[in-house]
């Protein structure tokens, strides 16, 4: 899988660029362990998203491998993606979700320093609805690994002032996995987009520039602080 994925990436990943006008990353953890999987938890924005995850996983783990929960009904139809990690799920099926959960569980004994995908919401939505609706599956994936870190990142598309969008995403604080809960980690990921949103705001048309990296607060005119997080750009 990780040379099927390096191979991609070199044809994948300049196409990707002519169409995004960049992508700014804010809140990545500094040294997160990698003797523990690590769980990318996001709202599910557009088409792009796992692959705009894959950019976290590059920063964060670039060699361990890369594995992302989808239904098996999309996986059909971009059968390719198995070759990259993908793995099926039919949710309405028990007997497909314990073969996928296995499978997974196996891979990452084999691995534990694997980086799984996962978006609880099922569908797409525009990152500023509320609530962002995840569902529990997330808290069962949680018990299949329950020794992982939980990282909640926030996506959001904004076209600003160039003919493709800019992609900006934040991350929150690593939760471990035993104690996850779909309601907390909805409210995580609403946390980052809400930081987004606002400093979107304040920005306007400069917020590719300005967006820091370092740790920073934004305040509006009222002195309202709008914008707080660990930050770094890559």
């Amino acid at each position: 899988m990780g040379f099927a994925l390096r191979a991609f990436d070199v044809v994948f990943l300049p196409w990707m660029r002519r169409r995004i006008a960049g992508v700014h990353i804010a809140g990545l953890p500094q040294a997160p362990a990698g003797n523990r999987p690590m769980i990318l938890v996001s709202n599910h924005v557009s088409w792009w998203d796992g692959f705009l995850l894959h950019a976290i996983h590059r920063a964060l783990r670039p060699a361990a491998p890369l594995y992302t929960i989808m239904l098996e009904s999309e996986l059909q139809k971009w059968p390719l993606l198995r070759a990259l990690g993908c793995i099926g799920i039919d949710p309405g099926n028990a007997s497909s979700v314990g073969r996928a959960l296995g499978a997974l569980r196996e891979r990452i004994d084999r691995r534990p320093d694997s980086v799984v995908m996962y978006f609880p919401q099922g569908s797409i939505r525009p990152s500023h609805a509320r609530p962002l609706g995840f569902k529990r599956g997330i808290e069962l994936l949680c018990r299949h690994i329950p020794n992982a870190d939980v990282l909640p990142v926030g996506i959001h598309f904004e076209p600003l002032n160039t003919p493709s969008s800019h992609v900006f995403m934040s991350a929150g604080t690593l939760v471990p996995a035993r104690d996850v809960s779909s309601t907390q980690l909805e409210r995580a990921v609403e946390h980052e987009l809400d930081s987004i949103l606002a400093f979107v705001v304040c920005e306007g048309e400069n917020a590719a520039r300005a967006w820091p990296e370092s740790p920073a607060q934004s305040t509006s005119g009222n002195g309202e602080a709008i914008y707080a997080s660990r930050l770094s750009q890559t």
